[in-house]
């Protein structure tokens, strides 16, 4: 592997870490009782695609990094049913870096020479 695109997979693998931390963060801000979970599912497709579109080659391994801290911190919480949430979160990261992958494809293809 070239070095710089290992250096851009560690680049996306902090961005992925910090998204997953700032949409856990915006959902534990929400107060009691709101129904925050569709802006939290929407941003967590949304940073699952942002880093899908801009990594495509593993969009697997960005679902894993944006996904896994809201159920984390709802374990560390004593929060109630964290499997279930792990399973949304992953399921729903995992929806947006495929989506953001796929919307990358035809992007890399070039042309044929003639």
């Amino acid at each position: 592997m070239k070095r710089d695109s290992m250096l851009g997979d560690a680049a996306a693998a902090v961005v992925a870490a910090g998204l997953g931390l700032l949409v856990t963060a915006i959902d534990i801000a929400a107060p009691f009782g709101d129904d925050s979970s569709k802006s939290t599912i929407v941003l967590l497709f949304a940073a699952g695609a942002l880093l899908g579109l801009a990594r495509p080659r593993h969009p697997w391994r960005w679902s894993l990094l944006v996904g896994i801290w809201l159920p984390a911190s709802s374990a560390l919480r004593g929060g109630s049913k964290p499997l279930l949430l792990l399973l949304v979160s992953l399921a729903v990261s995992t929806l947006g870096a495929f989506a953001g992958a796929l919307a990358r494809a035809p992007l890399r293809r070039r042309p044929a020479t003639t």
